[in-house]
């Protein structure tokens, strides 16, 4: 899932999530694995100040679309590491046989 939307995670990790405060909403479909991704921006409570404010962060929300249920939030820091291993990633799902 993604490896599929590759590009909006470098977009992400490129902006550190700081341009993305718009509600970005796409859909990114894989007919090759027969894959739908529902990819939106969402604020994330990140961590509590120690003046008790709570700061938010941007994240991407993967949502994969029925029949499949899986979702993930990343922020922009792990969109820059799965980024960075691309291609291990995609040779690591070749050698496993995963289309």
């Amino acid at each position: 899932m993604l490896l599929a939307c590759i590009d909006l995670l470098r977009d992400f990790w490129k902006t550190n999530g700081d341009e993305n405060d718009r509600s970005v909403l796409q859909v990114v479909e894989n007919g090759k694995r027969r894959l739908r991704v529902r990819v939106f921006v969402e604020k994330h409570p990140d961590f509590e100040r120690s003046d008790g404010q709570t700061v938010e962060r941007a994240r991407l929300r993967f949502q994969a679309r029925p029949p499949d249920d899986e979702h993930i939030g990343l922020g922009a820091m792990k969109c820059g590491a799965i980024c960075e291993l691309e291609e291990e990633l995609t040779a690591w799902l070749a050698k496993q046989q995963v289309r």
